[in-house]
């Protein structure tokens, strides 16, 4: 199902609807390939969003955005390839952050309609944002059952960074996300300077520890330096262990099983969300969380994808519901 919904830049937004009423069911933008709606089974929205879509014309927070050419910041905006060095947009700060002023998530996508799946498809021209390379993108969202697969592939004319994930906000209740109970396969994250940047990648410990599952809040109240300095959770995991990550809300019952070809997933907990014109009223300090799987970000150098290759990754999200009679 497609509809127009507003209008960004003299150009319609259209929303389109996928899955069944009675199962998993999302609604995604051709703007920004913003996911706006998640449901299972009918339920309340369980993903952030605006009330009013030309809001996300101006989405400082990147609520349900793609997130592209690279996700994360780049130190200092600037990549060394063997074509020399590309300065890139200086969007936070000294540094690059999620694809600069142009990235993804403030673009406009060609949409196609399958069964239950769409894919979005752009490129990004020579320079843009400072980025080398004429880069061809596909994003594919599927729905199969009730799962959720996100699949992203990339393709460029020169060399140049590539690190994309979703900007999806999560909350399974109508609070904050305090008692949702997270788990991660990982035993490593990195630890982050005053500029938000990853620098050290250090055993998994204190407020850190979700490889057997615990409340947010619970890690979010204990004493350290790292929680300070980012306001709460903003810190790239390492992948290392067997499991895929879960999120679940003991209250609602609904859960979320996540398995990623990606190395690393960066856990947002919406450290600087304020209040909004949201749906539920969950615009608010940790009012919901993000589970970015995507590569370490960091030096783009690491992160370079060379003509003749392709940029592929995939990420699929299941959900279900339990302790209810239905």
């Amino acid at each position: 199902m497609k509809q127009a919904v507003a209008t960004i830049e003299g150009k319609d937004v259209f929303a389109y609807t996928i899955g069944h009423p009675d199962g998993l069911q999302i609604t995604a933008l051709n703007y920004g390939g913003v996911i706006t709606g998640v449901c299972l089974n009918g339920s309340s929205n369980l993903v952030l969003s605006y009330q009013d879509p030309f809001t996300y014309s101006t989405n400082p927070d990147y609520i349900g955005a793609l997130i592209g050419r690279t996700a994360g910041r780049i130190p200092g905006a600037s990549v060394s390839t063997e074509n020399g060095v590309a300065d890139l947009d200086k969007n936070d700060g000294n540094h690059n952050l999620h694809g600069g002023f142009n990235g993804f998530s403030s673009q406009f996508f060609d949409v196609e309609e399958g069964e239950n799946e769409l894919t979005m498809t752009t490129v990004s021209p020579d320079g843009e944002g400072g980025y080398p390379g004429n880069l061809k993108t596909k994003v594919i969202y599927r729905i199969k059952g009730d799962a959720l697969h996100i699949s992203y592939e990339a393709s460029a004319d020169k060399a140049t960074p590539v690190n994309m994930t979703h900007h999806a906000y999560f909350n399974f209740g109508s609070a904050d996300i305090l008692k949702h109970v997270l788990t991660i396969p990982s035993d490593r994250f990195w630890k982050i300077d005053e500029d938000s940047l990853p620098v050290e990648k250090t055993p998994a410990e204190g407020p850190f520890q979700f490889q057997e599952g615990r409340a947010i809040g619970e890690a979010l109240m204990m004493d350290h330096e790292q929680l300070t300095i980012a306001g709460g959770i903003d810190h790239p995991f390492e992948l290392n262990l067997e499991g895929p990550i879960l999120l679940e809300d003991p209250e609602t019952g609904v859960q979320m099983s996540i398995e990623t070809t990606a190395p690393a997933v960066v856990i947002y907990t919406g450290n600087k969300l304020s209040e909004k014109p949201g749906e539920e009223n969950r615009f608010m300090k940790h009012g919901a969380v993000c589970i970015e799987t995507q590569h370490v970000p960091g030096k783009a150098e690491g992160l370079i994808v060379q003509p003749g290759e392709i940029y592929q990754e995939k990420t699929v999200f299941h959900f279900k519901k339990t302790g209810t009679d239905d």
